[in-house]
C-alpha cells in the first residue's frame, strides 16, 4: 500500500444503527504503525430529527468502543454533515460509523473515504 492510497465505503441509515466495519491494514513493522485519515460525508433525505453521528473503533481483540470524538449533529431538512478522524493501527484494527438517537426522518447515506498516511 502506497502513501496516499485510498478506499471508499458507503453506509445507509434509516434509524439508530452502526455501519460496516472498515478495516485498517496491518503494518509490516509494528514499530511503525499505519495512520489513516478518515473523512465521512453524510447526505440526508427528507427531514431528519434527533440524529447524531460518530465513529466507533475496533480494538485489536475485535471489540468495539466509542472513539471518544464528539458526536456531530445530523438533523434538519436534507442535512449534509462532514466529520473526520486520524486513526492509527498502533491501537486499533478498524472502525465504523455509528448513528445515534435517530427519532425520525427518511434516510442518510454516509460515504467514508480513508486515505492512508504511510
Amino acid at each position: 500500500m502506497a502513501h496516499g492510497a485510498s478506499n471508499q465505503y458507503t453506509d445507509n441509515f434509516t434509524a439508530t444503527n452502526v455501519g460496516q466495519t472498515i478495516p485498517l491494514p496491518v503494518a509490516t513493522d509494528p514499530d511503525f504503525p499505519i495512520r489513516a485519515h478518515a473523512v465521512s460525508v453524510g447526505t440526508g433525505v427528507g427531514t431528519i430529527t434527533g440524529a447524531f453521528i460518530t465513529y466507533d473503533v475496533q480494538l485489536k481483540d475485535g471489540t468495539f468502543i466509542d472513539s471518544g470524538q464528539p458526536s456531530i449533529l445530523a438533523t434538519g431538512v436534507a442535512p449534509i454533515v462532514r466529520f473526520d478522524a486520524i486513526l492509527s493501527t498502533a491501537a486499533i484494527k478498524g472502525f465504523r460509523v455509528r448513528m445515534n438517537n435517530w427519532t425520525g426522518g427518511t434516510s442518510m447515506a454516509v460515504v467514508t473515504t480513508v486515505v492512508f498516511l504511510l
